[in-house]
C-alpha cells in the first residue's frame, strides 16, 4: 500500500517539474528540490507506568531510560530488570504489563515479540493482538492473557573469547479472562483454544499441551501493583467461560455428520472465530437469541461486538445484516424486553464493534437477527460478544454484577475509641472502652441513648446500586453509519 502511494506521488511530481523547465539558466539559479515521499511514523504505544526502571532502544540506536509518556514506535525494544516493571499503553486501549526480566519488541500495532520473561495483556473490546515467542504464538479478543516465556542459557568460548547464547525451552499462556487461540510456531504447528482460567505450554517439540484448569489471578498477581487502565476495558459477559449463557433461540440448522456442531448455537459465544451459528435452513428473518450471565446477575452492558461472518464454507450472502438489541432487567419473556439498538453489519469477516450511547443495566440481552444479505439457507453469525465494564480488579478478570436495589447489612461504623457502655438487659454486651460492634443482621445499630457522632462519614457502597424496576432505557441508537462501526 505504500509504496502504491509512493509511486502515485512520484507520477504526481514529474509532469510538475516538466511545466517548471523554462531555460537553463532557471534551472542553475532554482535547484529543483528532491521530492520525499517520508511521514512522520505514528506510535504503536506510550509508556503508561515505571517501576524502578525500563529500558527503551530504538532501531539501530543506543539503549536508553525509559520515560513516562515517552511514545514507542515500530521495532522498539523493551526491557525490564530486575525488580522492574512497566507498563505500556497502546492507541487502541490495550495495556501491556511487563514483568521484572522481561525482553519485548514491538513488531506492528497489533504484534509484540517476547524472547524472554513474562507479560499481561488487556485487550480492548474489538481488538486484535499477537504474542509471539519462539514456541508459540497467542491470539486474543477483547481478553486478559499472561505469556511466560523460559529460556537457558549456556557460556562458552569462541576465538578466546566467552560467548553467551540463550534458547528458549518453553512458553506458557494463562488466560486470565476471554478466549485465547494458542499456535505452536514449530514442529507440529498444532493450535488450541484456551479460555479463562485455562493455561496451555509449548515446548520445543511444537505440541501444545491441553488447556488445563488453572489460578489465573494467582499467576498474575504481580500485575497487581501495577496502575490499572484509568477507564477500564471491559469483559465479555456473554463468553461461555465467563459465566454467560444461551437461555434461548429461536433454531439452529442442522450440522453434517462429517462435521458434527458446525453451526450449533454454542458456537455464538464459545470465543473463536473460526466457528459459528446459523439459523435453521430457510429461516432467513426474526431470528433470535437470548443471553443471560454469570449467578443470574445484572450487569451494565456498554457494547456488543458482532462477527457477522458465515462459517463451514457458507455464502456471504447468508452473513447478519440487520439486526437489533433488546435488553431486560427481570425476565426473559417477551413483554419484559426493551429495544435499545438498531444496528446493520458490515458484510466483512471480524468483530465490529455497536457502542450504546449510554450503560444499559442487563439481567438478559436478546439479539434479534432481522435479515442477511439475500442467502436463502440462514442467518449467519460467526461470534457475538457483549461487553460491561464492570470489575473488582480493573485489569483483571474478576466481574462484579450490579448490585441488587437495597444494600442489606451494610453497617455504620462508630468512632474508633469511643467508648460506649454498656445499657442493663443489653442481649449483646458491649466490652468496657470496645466500640460497639455491628450486630449481624441490623443495617444500622444505634446504640440506646448513644448518638453517632456527627463528625463520623457513613461509607458509600463501592458498587452502583441499580433497582429492581427497569430504569429508563436510552433512546434507540441508530447504527447503520459509518462511526458505529469498529475500525
Amino acid at each position: 500500500m505504500l509504496l502504491m502511494v509512493g509511486s502515485l506521488a512520484l507520477l504526481a511530481v514529474a509532469p510538475a517539474a516538466q511545466a517548471g523547465h523554462s531555460s537553463l539558466a532557471t534551472q542553475a539559479k532554482k535547484p529543483t528540490k528532491t521530492p520525499t515521499s517520508k511521514k512522520k511514523p505514528k506510535s504503536l504505544a506510550k509508556v503508561r507506568f515505571i517501576k524502578r526502571g525500563l529500558t527503551v532502544q530504538p532501531p539501530k540506536q543506543k539503549p536508553g531510560k525509559g520515560k513516562i509518556n515517552q511514545s514507542l514506535y515500530n521495532k522498539y525494544f523493551l526491557g525490564t530488570g530486575s525488580n522492574q516493571l512497566a507498563s505500556l499503553g497502546f492507541i487502541d486501549g490495550t495495556v501491556l504489563h511487563m514483568n521484572q526480566q522481561t525482553d519485548a519488541t514491538l513488531t506492528s500495532p497489533s504484534i509484540t515479540q517476547v524472547s524472554k520473561g513474562e507479560v499481561d495483556e488487556v485487550l480492548a473490546p474489538g481488538s486484535n493482538h499477537n504474542i509471539q515467542t519462539a514456541t508459540a504464538v497467542a491470539s486474543g479478543i477483547g481478553t486478559e492473557f499472561d505469556v511466560h516465556v523460559k529460556r537457558t542459557c549456556k557460556t562458552h568460548t569462541k576465538n578466546h573469547k566467552k560467548v553467551k547464547t540463550c534458547k528458549v525451552t518453553s512458553t506458557t499462556i494463562t488466560v486470565v479472562e476471554g478466549a485465547v487461540l494458542v499456535q505452536a510456531t514449530v514442529g507440529s504447528q498444532q493450535s488450541v483454544l484456551v479460555k479463562t482460567d485455562e493455561s496451555t505450554s509449548i515446548s520445543q517439540t511444537g505440541v501444545p499441551t491441553s488447556p488445563t484448569p488453572t489460578q489465573a489471578l494467582q499467576t498474575t498477581n504481580w500485575v497487581n501493583s501495577v496502575p490499572p487502565p484509568p477507564t477500564p476495558l471491559g469483559e465479555n459477559i456473554a463468553l461461555d467461560a465467563n459465566g454467560g449463557v444461551i437461555d434461548s433461540f429461536s433454531s439452529q440448522r442442522t450440522s453434517p455428520a462429517s462435521t458434527p456442531h458446525l453451526w450449533d448455537i454454542a458456537n455464538i459465544h464459545d470465543g473463536s472465530l473460526d466457528t459459528g451459528w446459523q439459523s435453521a435452513q430457510g429461516e432467513t428473518a426474526n431470528q433470535d437469541v437470548i443471553f443471560s450471565f454469570a449467578a443470574n446477575s445484572t450487569y451494565n452492558v456498554t457494547e456488543v461486538l458482532l462477527d457477522c461472518a458465515a462459517v463451514g464454507g457458507e455464502s456471504a450472502d447468508n452473513d447478519l445484516k440487520d439486526f437489533q438489541i433488546w435488553a431486560s432487567t427481570t425476565d426473559a419473556l417477551p413483554g419484559s424486553f426493551t429495544k435499545v439498538m438498531d444496528g446493520v453489519c458490515k458484510q466483512v469477516t471480524g468483530l465490529q464493534e455497536f457502542k450504546f450511547s449510554s450503560p444499559v443495566p442487563a439481567s438478559f440481552i436478546k439479539l434479534v437477527a432481522v435479515d442477511n444479505y439475500g442467502g436463502a439457507d440462514g442467518i449467519a453469525i460467526s461470534e457475538m460478544e457483549i461487553v460491561s465494564p464492570d470489575q473488582a480488579i480493573a485489569g483483571h478478570g474478576n466481574l462484579t454484577p450490579v448490585p441488587s436495589p437495597t444494600a442489606t447489612n451494610t453497617p455504620v461504623p462508630t468512632a474508633t475509641n469511643t467508648p460506649v457502655p454498656t445499657p442493663t438487659n443489653t442481649p449483646v454486651p458491649t466490652p468496657t472502652n470496645t466500640p460497639v460492634p455491628t450486630p449481624t443482621n441490623t443495617p444500622v445499630p444505634t446504640p440506646t441513648n448513644t448518638p453517632v457522632p456527627t463528625n463520623t462519614p457513613v461509607p458509600t457502597p463501592t458498587n452502583t446500586q441499580v433497582p429492581n424496576n427497569p430504569p429508563p432505557q436510552p433512546q434507540p441508537t441508530q447504527c447503520n453509519t459509518p462511526a458505529c462501526f469498529y475500525k
